[in-house]
């Protein structure tokens, strides 16, 4: 038997997956983070990592996509 709350609608199992995924978002938001500010510290391009930019360069014009946790666009061959 499942537990239910009632004032939610949702079981207590669906409360903890959404808890978990929160937690594990949080998780990657800061180690995203942390990889913009090392980005930003080793190159002069423009390094952005806000949710427009991830989802424009999500696809590559192929069938595929995938959300990146960034982009960097290099300013010169140095940054490459």
């Amino acid at each position: 038997m499942v537990a239910e709350d009632s004032s939610i609608g949702t079981t207590v199992e669906d409360r903890d997956r959404k808890r978990q995924g929160l937690a594990l978002e949080t998780e990657r938001e800061s180690s995203d983070t942390a990889l913009a500010a090392d980005l930003r510290a080793a190159c002069d391009g423009d390094v952005r990592f806000d949710e427009y930019a991830r989802v424009l360069y999500a696809t590559d014009g192929s069938i595929y996509g995938a959300q990146p946790a960034g982009v960097v666009f290099p300013r010169d061959t140095a940054d490459v």
